[in-house]
């Protein structure tokens, strides 16, 4: 697979710890915390040197570790074991940029005091400070069981604002950790508990990961409506950060979607609010996905200025992110085939990953030399380094790089003569491809299944404060009837006024909805049609390797690798058209029934050729999308223009438009 992929995914991750509080949703790498202030709890604020510890963080981590040092003396002469934990977590929050290791040192002598004294508010704050710091130093496993710690302790107080807290940082583990049915179960009681205690911060972090988790499963319509609820409660705030991270999920979207003028515009906005902020990380990532965008188009030379930009400006330790710049330049210089500087780029890559102990980008980093070998034609190593790779896919059940793998030794047998490998490894990458096909719907299947349930628990949960709302109502009309009896006509003259408004808002609003619906449609129609085109190359592909190999096949395979290619054909065109008819008759409901009224007799073929040419598709892609040559098509389309009984000086394709 393409390290551009997974590039795009990651770095938007990053992302999401880019918000305002600690305890909030788990970083990733080392981005930054920052505290929340106390919320007068006795745990929190034991003595007032304590208020002036975190009153002097929020001024200044320097003042504050120096004030946190003079509590804990003062502290410890009176003997107050809660005061003493709280000045050690403050201190450890003074510190953590720092030093991380004195950080969690500190946060570590606090938990083991807060829990000496039973002070749960307190245990829960450090849990939560271990689980940040650890995960900004790539400990995944302490920081997911502190954060779970976390969470438990908090359900035992039955404080909802610190569960909701403790639910995000949850929630990103479980997405790190590929769980997303989890996960959006984890975010819809996020969801619910946000609006019911009217937490906009929370709630516009929930709104975020949903739509991360949608544009992962290719659902982008559904992400995108996500990421602009959460823009909107973002903008509100005027919470900078969280705006650029909305800026850029929607920029990945329409990278996604192949429409990278759109992208590269609104991932410059973002830029243009990093540079305001004179936030470097922020700056990194936008120009990373600058980047991306520029290799996606094969403008090689401003892609690398953006990458070694982002390289430069990326401090601290954030491994992820300089993996996948690292990664993305050696393919530039792999396609400018300068090989030494591609190797040197992913010798250091490999050197970052290996030291950090990031088995999960070893694999990718072992596949781009494999890449780079095939390159250089040098197919032994090529060989050796795919090897390697698919060893480590198959160990971290990384089916995406495992898929890649398959493709990858099968070009790397093919070039080099070992059509039996070439072969063998091809069908495996077929099996790997709808495995994963598979796997992916019962996931979408399992989310929507999820949604709907959390759909229907909140329609009960609104329907009983409906209930309840009317019931209140009802009472108060009952009183106003029998107090001021004589108004009841102009009562009755008032609610038929408002119930008439509502009426016409009410159709203001299903017309409004209906345009909406149409212009998503419409969208998705066009999303389709392109998703048509892209498979139908990729299948044309897969046929013309097979047809290499066919060439190179000894006596006997000849019929087999004929046979196969004429099933892949069959197989290919029906589950690419079957998709596409489904969308294009929600979009042109009357088409099929004016079709059959002027000609009842159109075969299956000929309909979906009325489909193309309504659509107002090219010949090229028409025969593309059908398997069959230009040449083959006009006789089709003389065919079809007999059957209609159309003359010369009409034109076919426009006859059937305007069905």
């Amino acid at each position: 697979m393409h390290p551009i992929k997974i590039t795009i995914s990651i770095v938007f991750a990053l992302f999401l710890s880019l918000t305002e509080a600690h305890g909030q949703i788990a970083k990733i790498d080392s981005l930054e915390t920052r505290p929340q202030t106390p919320n007068g709890t006795d745990a929190a604020t034991p003595v007032p040197l304590d208020g002036e510890d975190h009153e002097s963080y929020n001024r200044g981590p320097l003042k504050a570790d120096s004030r946190a040092e003079a509590s804990q003396r003062a502290i410890a002469r009176i003997g107050y074991l809660k005061g003493e934990a709280t000045s050690l977590w403050i201190k450890g929050l003074s510190c953590q940029k720092q030093n991380r290791n004195e950080a969690l040192d500190c946060f570590r002598k606090a938990l083991a005091i807060a829990e000496a004294v039973d002070d749960k508010a307190g245990i829960c704050n450090c849990l939560t400070a271990i689980g940040d710091v650890t995960r900004m130093s790539g400990d995944a496993g302490t920081s997911s069981q502190a954060y779970k710690q976390a969470f438990q302790t908090a359900s035992k107080m039955k404080d909802k604002r610190l569960i909701l807290k403790c639910q995000g940082n949850l929630v990103q583990n479980i997405q790190t950790a590929s769980n997303p049915i989890e996960a959006v179960g984890r975010l819809r009681e996020m969801v619910k508990l946000s609006e019911e205690l009217r937490d906009t911060v929370q709630l516009s972090k929930a709104y975020s990961n949903l739509g991360l988790i949608y544009y992962r499963q290719g659902d982008y319509p559904t992400a995108l409506k996500y990421f602009l609820s959460a823009l909107h409660l973002y903008e509100k705030r005027h919470a900078e950060s969280s705006i650029i991270a909305s800026q850029l999920y929607t920029a990945g979207i329409y990278h996604e979607m192949f429409e990278y003028d759109k992208a590269l515009e609104i991932v410059q906005q973002a830029r243009q609010l990093a540079l305001q902020k004179n936030d470097s990380l922020q700056l990194s990532i936008c120009y990373t996905n600058t980047g991306n965008i520029y290799l996606a188009t094969g403008k090689f030379e401003p892609a690398l200025e953006s990458f070694e930009k982002a390289l430069q400006i990326t401090k601290g330790n954030y491994i992820s992110q300089k993996l996948n710049i690292l990664m993305n330049i050696g393919v530039i210089h792999r396609e400018r085939k300068d090989f030494g500087q591609a190797k040197e780029t992913l010798d250091k890559a490999l050197a970052l990953a290996q030291r950090s102990g990031r088995t999960d980008y070893i694999g990718w980093i072992y596949s781009n030399f494999g890449w780079l070998n095939l390159k250089r034609e040098h197919y032994r190593q090529a060989a050796e380094y795919a090897e390697k790779a698919l060893q480590l896919s198959e160990k971290n059940l990384d089916f995406q790089l495992q898929r890649g793998c398959r493709k990858q030794l099968s070009n790397i047998y093919a070039a080099s003569g070992d059509y039996r490998k070439a072969y063998r490894n091809l069908e495996q990458f077929k099996l790997l491809n709808d495995s994963l096909f598979n796997s992916n719907t019962t996931r979408k299947i399992a989310l929507l299944e999820s949604e709907y349930q959390f759909d229907k628990e909140r329609e009960v949960y609104k329907l009983e404060e409906a209930k309840r709302e009317f019931q209140i109502q009802n009472q108060r009309q009952i009183i106003l009837l029998l107090a001021i009896i004589s108004l009841l006509i102009l009562l009755l003259t008032v609610a038929i006024f408002w119930w008439n408004r509502l009426r016409k808002k009410m159709l203001r609003f299903r017309i409004e909805t209906m345009k909406r619906e149409l212009d998503a449609n419409q969208k998705a129609m066009a999303v389709a049609r392109l998703k048509l085109i892209q498979s139908s190359e990729r299948s044309a592909h897969h046929i013309q390797m097979l047809e290499d190999i066919r060439e190179s096949a000894p006596d006997g395979g000849d019929a087999v690798i004929r046979q196969l290619i004429s099933d892949y054909k069959l197989q290919a065109n029906h589950s690419n058209w079957e998709e596409f008819e489904t969308l294009f008759t929600k979009v042109n409901a009357t088409f099929w029934e004016k079709l059959g009224e002027l000609c009842p007799t159109l075969t299956p073929n000929e309909r979906k050729l009325c489909v193309f040419l309504k659509l107002n598709m090219s010949n090229k892609d028409i025969a593309l999308i059908t398997f069959q040559s230009e040449e083959a098509l006009k006789k089709s389309r003389l065919r079809l223009r007999k059957k209609f009984n159309l003359d010369r000086s009409t034109n076919l394709g426009t006859f059937i438009q305007n069905l």
